[in-house]
């Protein structure tokens, strides 16, 4: 069963369509992947850390490199994880919501995590016969930028490849982070809480092009919410929001202000996975 949609643009909007007719690049496909509807029993996952409904677990980065898992996790989730945007930005039927999966993918040795994104984005296209186009609208954002007295993140002491270690404990976020770009460090903080994180989003304005080795903790509890509280209701935790974790630690500062935001429209997915494909 499958459902379309179709979106209506304003000829000045700038319109990009995602075609299907090639095949991926066989270095961009996961080496094995299973999908199914998620019942009453949970996604197999790593031994070494529990199941969260609707979050990527595994991949670089983490303990389990070579495999992903997804339990209970909707549609629309699996797109915003594969293109990198939120959940505003992704338009389409309902069942982008309301139907929910159970994935474990084996990842190609070596893989980097936006290799692993390209993948699961090929995954949708095979399975779901995902089709959508990109549009783009002015909208609220918040700009990262470089305090007065410059960046307080050290060069990295090496040229491997990155590497983001995230750790919660009481409410405190960790980012543990090695050879990251500024990029790394907004896709770390920008998508940790998909269920409350607000609309707004982060754009790089630090002109910072190189590596660096950096930790980040704050308040998990302030992220989303500080992006509509005062300054004086912030005051009134004794933790430390993202804001002001980024500023009194990295030497960075968000503040608000207007840019072009990436939209995805939905044309068309399928409700029920398909059988592996090869592609020829």
């Amino acid at each position: 069963m499958s459902l379309c949609t179709g979106a209506i643009l304003l000829a000045c909007c700038p319109v990009v369509l995602w075609a299907q007719a090639q095949a991926p690049d066989p270095a961009l496909v996961f080496e094995a992947a299973s999908l199914r509807p998620s019942g009453s029993a949970p996604v197999d996952s790593d031994p070494n850390a529990a199941v969260s409904a609707g979050r990527r677990l595994g991949g670089p980065g983490t303990s389990s490199p070579g495999r992903i898992f997804y339990s209970r996790t909707p549609l629309r989730r699996l797109i915003m994880d594969a293109y990198q945007v939120q959940s505003e930005q992704v338009s389409g039927p309902e069942l982008l919501d309301s139907e929910k999966f159970d994935i474990t993918a084996n990842v190609r040795k070596g893989a980097t995590k936006d290799q692993v994104d390209l993948m699961l984005q090929n995954l949708l296209k095979e399975r779901f016969k995902l089709t959508l186009h990109k549009s783009t609208k002015e909208g609220l954002v918040y700009e990262l930028t470089v305090v007065k007295g410059g960046s307080r993140m050290k060069a990295a002491a090496s040229s491997e490849r990155p590497e983001i270690r995230m750790a919660r404990n009481n409410g405190l976020q960790r980012r543990t982070c090695r050879a990251c770009s500024i990029a790394d460090l907004i896709r770390s903080v920008e998508g940790f809480d998909p269920q409350r994180l607000a609309p707004e989003r982060i754009v790089d304005r630090t002109g910072l092009t190189g590596r660096y080795d950096f930790t980040l903790e704050f308040e998990s509890s302030l992220t989303s919410r500080s992006l509509k509280l005062s300054a004086l209701q912030t005051q009134a935790h004794s933790g430390e929001d993202i804001f002001t974790a980024l500023e009194k630690q990295l030497g960075l500062r968000l503040k608000q202000g207007s840019g072009p935001v990436e939209l995805l429209i939905v044309d068309h997915i399928e409700r029920t996975p398909g059988r592996k494909l090869r592609w020829s």
